[in-house]
């Protein structure tokens, strides 16, 4: 793939390095999207359970489990259970 950069004019170069930047910026904000926006619905909302996440944000509950585990793990969220549902 060198080989093939080289052998390119200016202008190709520009182009393949502004679409490997794209393809870069693109793989940065996908992967930390759905940890911003359980945040921001949290800051909105308050306290909530993991269901009514899933459920507000479209997601499915194993993602949101795991999205969520990053952000405890990060000091962002912290679960607690429920006085009500020993399952919540």
């Amino acid at each position: 793939m060198k080989t093939h950069y080289d052998s390119l004019d200016i202008n190709n170069k520009l182009i393949w390095n502004l679409r490997d930047i794209g393809d870069t910026m693109r793989r940065i904000r996908e992967g930390r999207g759905s940890q911003r926006r359980i945040l921001i619905l949290l800051r909105e909302s308050g306290a909530t359970t993991q269901r009514e996440l899933t459920a507000r944000l479209g997601i499915q509950p194993g993602s949101a489990s795991e999205v969520i585990g990053k952000l405890e793990t990060a000091g962002l969220v912290a679960r607690t259970p429920s006085s009500a549902d020993r399952r919540t």
